[in-house]
């Protein structure tokens, strides 16, 4: 195991008691919760602050930059919290652009961003009034992609390019414990976006039963709510089918992956699934998986 606090690699100075990570492939922060052994009070003389870096690796993977956002120091134990999100990206950003391109935007909320497979689209108008990070993780959706923070760097990768990579792991059922969940007869066939000035319509399929938006999604062009239909259509189907597997630690999985799922004792539910969650506790030597199928055509 490695530890690299402030830019200060501190792996021989300091004992691991226990450790889980947390990756997740949009939607949520990733996030690691550690404590340290500390009968020698090293701690209580470095004085760790909310804000702090730490960067924590094993087996091949690493957390990125992490910010610690709590801490406690208490009977011979330091615990800390922390996340990808860099402090900045929680305050509440107000600001209204017109005529802009996407990445003139993430320019100027972030010092380094990149576009994996997501077009720079241009907006005839955009707001924000939230927090920063809420406004990245809105427009990601609505472009169809996934936010993803690593190292301060703001990616906007398109999700279903993720879904579509051949599977990188092959992950057998034997021996872990398996929980599905399968609702695809309430899957969205099509999703309207009706803006009242413009309007957007997706179908997947041809049936009838759609999705609509219950707040009002503001479009500059009726391309744009179309293109806004399709991501909701994503969102509101994606997770309708769920596979939860938990088993021996596999510390080179990650968030963002395919994989080919081996499951004997239930063999409709075998092949190729997206991990878009990834949970390493390495204390009890155990990693959890949460996949899903990928979604057809969009």
């Amino acid at each position: 195991m490695g530890v690299i606090y402030n830019g200060t690699d501190i792996t021989e100075e300091v004992q691991v008691n226990s450790a889980v990570h947390e990756m997740n492939a949009g939607g949520r922060a990733d996030t690691l919760d550690i404590v340290f052994d500390d009968t020698d009070h090293l701690w209580s003389r470095w004085k760790p602050a909310k804000g702090d870096t730490i960067k924590f690796s094993d087996g091949g993977t690493s957390t990125g930059k992490m910010y610690v956002y709590d801490f406690t120091i208490k009977n011979n134990k330091v615990s800390m919290y922390a996340c990808n999100t860099p402090p900045r990206l929680k305050d509440i950003y107000s600001k209204a652009w017109e005529e802009v391109y996407l990445s003139q935007i993430l320019g100027e909320l972030t010092p380094s961003y990149q576009l994996n497979a997501i077009e720079d689209v241009w907006y005839r108008y955009k707001n924000c009034d939230v927090q920063a990070i809420s406004f990245l993780n809105q427009t990601a959706e609505l472009e169809g992609a996934v936010l993803v923070i690593y190292d301060d760097k703001v990616m906007f990768i398109n999700e279903q390019a993720l879904e579509a990579q051949e599977p990188q792991f092959q992950v057998d059922c034997a021996g872990a414990t398996v929980d599905i969940r399968d609702e695809r007869t309430s899957l969205f066939d099509a999703c309207i976006v009706n803006s009242g000035e413009h309007f957007g319509l997706f179908k997947a399929t041809q049936g009838e039963r759609h999705y609509r938006p219950q707040v009002v999604i503001p479009c500059g062009s009726d391309a744009e709510a179309h293109r806004y239909a399709k991501a909701l259509l994503r969102m509101a189907n994606k997770d309708k089918t769920s596979v939860r597997w938990r088993g021996q630690l596999i510390p080179e999985m990650s968030a963002g992956i395919t994989i080919d799922l081996i499951n004997e004792d239930n063999v409709p539910w075998s092949g190729k699934m997206y991990c878009y969650r990834v949970r390493h506790d390495y204390a009890k030597a155990e990693t959890t998986i949460y996949m899903r199928r990928p979604l057809e055509g969009y």
